[in-house]
């Protein structure tokens, strides 16, 4: 990564978009055999199969193994069998579930500045861990992925599967392509290779990124060497229902 071509793992993030694409979206009989432990990415992938055949060895939770079960594609199908699933809590104090309200609260603000000022007008009324944690881990977080994966999650409630394959796919053509920034690099320096744990972000403040920034993330690489992402329109495509 530190010294081949920006294209190099693009041709593999790419082939993974369209893998998963093909998952979510093909019509044609698909077997997924399903043996010893089968959670998160592989499990999601395996559910997307025509055929599913599932082994003594298989290790999946309650909610999983019914989805693999199940014949319909129906969304409302799906979400009436996730809600069998699902109960209020006995949960303890420090729980997650304790600060949805407040999670809510803070994170619909619209941007990443306003955030973290809900946030901290938060913790101003209730000296909680978690707040404290929450604005030190984005104090050190690259500030332009902050605005951009924000944007992404907004974009993405509206969209289809296809339309955010193709804005990842963007995103993550601009990071290798060093158009607006080198932080993908510089965190991956910081972290993996030099594991000094201090990335240098530029920009490094949050209002130095601006909106054109963003936004040109997730649009389309203007070189000749980048290869556009083609998925196969498909007629089954999924909405997200958020």
């Amino acid at each position: 990564m530190k010294a081949g071509h920006w294209t190099y793992p693009l041709s593999f993030y790419r082939k993974l978009l369209m893998l998963n694409h093909l998952f979510v979206t093909c019509k044609k009989p698909i077997v997924s055999l399903i043996n010893g432990v089968a959670i998160g990415g592989g499990a999601a992938l395996s559910m997307r199969a025509t055929f599913r055949v599932v082994t003594e060895n298989a290790k999946l939770n309650s909610l999983e193994n019914a989805l693999q079960n199940i014949t319909s594609s129906n969304v409302s199908t799906i979400a009436t069998l996730i809600e069998t699933f699902t109960e209020k809590a006995n949960v303890k104090e420090d729980s997650p579930f304790k600060r949805l309200e407040t999670i809510n609260k803070c994170f619909s603000k619209g941007t990443v500045e306003d955030i973290i000022l809900s946030l901290e007008k938060e913790l101003e009324n209730r000296k909680e861990k978690w707040i404290t944690n929450t604005l030190s881990s984005m104090s050190l977080a690259c500030p332009l992925s902050l605005k951009i994966f924000l944007k992404s999650i907004r974009k993405g409630r509206t969209q289809n599967i296809e339309q955010c394959f193709y804005h990842d796919y963007n995103i993550v053509s601009h990071a290798f392509r060093r158009t607006v920034s080198n932080d993908f690099y510089e965190g991956s320096r910081a972290k993996m290779f030099d594991k000094d744990n201090k990335p240098k972000w530029d920009p490094s403040k949050l209002e130095l990124v601006s909106e054109e920034m963003v936004d040109q993330c997730f649009r389309k690489v203007n070189d000749e060497e980048w290869e556009y992402l083609q998925l196969p329109h498909r007629s089954n495509i999924i909405i997200p229902k958020l």
